[in-house]
């Protein structure tokens, strides 16, 4: 019994050695890999290799955007991970529509707020919420109404960009801490703090165009919010931080469950 414990334990050493091999293989190539064993292989290494956006297969071929207005509601977000971390779009007909999968999303900086939300209704990944309206594809997100203390206005349509992190030279502002370089030499500030973040390591990313309240977007020049690969490990210690990983300047409402910025609510 002993040794068949032992072999059982080298095989399925050698086995996830050449399983991890062949993935970061085809990876690196650019094969298409199942978004199952993507997720898997995600979950079993503790990391993940790529960055890309989970809802964008249209339910209709060719479809025309439409909109949704409701409040997002985000579980798990900034806080330390208790599981999966949904967002959603729950509107005024009890209508719930998922929005995203991602524990990074930009659509974050909205919980507790309503919002206008172009885009069109989505496949669902493999492994999905169920007991919900629908998925839906977000291409532009709004407030739907003003707010004084709210951090972002405004998240645009996702993009993958290719570049490196910088430290954002001296005597530009505190908002941003990093910018970001792309591969075509075009820089922006990076407004969120990215788990896995490495300044100077070039990497692919998921990355936002975002619209800060009136306050910081004197200050920031065409800001993004950027994802890139990161390992578990490493988000879970950036939502243990003191600031469940937000900049500064932003927190976590314990009353409202919104996330405020400081600035913004002292005009």
């Amino acid at each position: 019994m002993a040794g068949d414990s032992v072999w059982n334990e080298f095989s399925t050493a050698v086995v996830a050695q050449y399983v991890e091999r062949w993935y970061i293989y085809a990876f690196k190539q650019g094969a298409p890999v199942d978004d199952e064993v993507r997720r898997a292989w995600d979950i079993a290494s503790n990391t993940r290799l790529g960055v890309r956006r989970g809802l964008s297969r249209s339910v209709v071929e060719n479809a025309h955007e439409g909109s949704l207005e409701g409040t997002v509601f985000a579980r798990s977000a900034f806080r330390p991970l208790r599981g999966p971390v949904t967002t959603e779009i729950q509107c005024g007909d009890e209508a719930v529509w998922v929005i995203d999968y991602d524990e990074q999303s930009p659509y974050h900086a909205f919980i507790g707020r309503r919002v206008v939300a172009s885009g069109f209704p989505c496949h669902p990944p493999s492994q999905h919420r169920i007991h919900v309206t629908g998925h839906f594809a977000v291409s532009r997100m709004q407030l739907a109404e003003p707010a004084p203390d709210a951090w972002l206005t405004e998240v645009g349509a996702a993009q993958e960009l290719s570049g490196r992190f910088e430290h954002r030279i001296e005597g530009e502002t505190a908002e941003s801490e990093f910018s970001f370089m792309t591969e075509h030499g075009e820089a922006f500030p990076v407004i969120n703090n990215p788990a896995g973040m490495a300044v100077d390591k070039f990497v692919n990313t998921l990355a936002y165009p975002v619209q800060p309240s009136p306050i910081l977007s004197r200050r920031l020049r065409q800001p993004h919010w950027v994802i890139c690969p990161f390992s578990y490990a490493q988000l879970q210690k950036l939502r243990d931080g003191p600031n469940g990983g937000l900049p500064n300047d932003i927190y976590l409402d314990v009353v409202s469950g919104q996330v405020r910025s400081r600035s913004a609510a002292q005009i």
